[in-house]
């Protein structure tokens, strides 16, 4: 899945685009991946192409996407599928790239890069974010997304590339607008 830096330049171009002024939209944004429930279910996942994707539409039928928290969940939700079904699948054919773990570190590299690239405030985004707790979420989780958002390190990227994967963030959130108005 992409990083949680991803999902908020995701959600601000979002949110910029829509002009969405409530908070518990990022909330929604990070939400799937901070939940205190397996990542199977806060997903929804099904067998996709070859990973275990969310199912889109069973959240845009069952979910009210006027509430701005729902609209961010579902934000998360699509580019999780998109990244999984075209971005990795794409650029990465045959790279086991979460059994390896070596994504992980390609995000440690692209973090500070992908909040600047798409205007993320990080202090207010992580006062946001510390005072809309809402149950269920796990505390360790939030702070465990808060801390990838400050990783700013070196080295060679394996898995993702740049400027490819900068451009899917804009691109797919671009599309997501844009099917919101279908």
């Amino acid at each position: 899945m992409p990083s949680a830096a991803a999902h908020i330049a995701s959600a601000n171009i979002v949110k910029n685009k829509l002009n969405i002024d409530d908070d518990m939209f990022f909330v929604g944004a990070l939400l799937p991946d901070i939940l205190e429930i397996d990542k199977k279910e806060s997903h929804f996942k099904e067998q996709g192409s070859f990973f275990l994707v969310p199912r889109l539409k069973y959240y845009k039928d069952n979910y009210d996407l006027s509430n701005p928290m729902n609209l961010g969940y579902y934000l998360h939700l699509y580019l999780d599928y998109y990244f999984l079904e075209e971005y990795l699948m794409n650029n990465n054919p045959g790279v086991e790239v979460f059994k390896e773990k070596v994504i992980y570190k390609d995000y440690d590299i692209l973090n500070k890069k992908i909040l600047d690239r798409f205007n993320v405030d990080k202090d207010k985004l992580v006062d946001i974010l510390n005072n809309n707790i809402i149950e269920g979420e796990s505390i360790r989780q939030l702070s465990k997304n808060i801390e990838c958002l400050n990783k700013d390190e070196e080295g060679e990227l394996r898995v993702l590339k740049d400027p490819l994967f900068l451009d899917f963030i804009e691109k797919t959130s671009l599309r997501f607008i844009e099917e919101l108005d279908k």
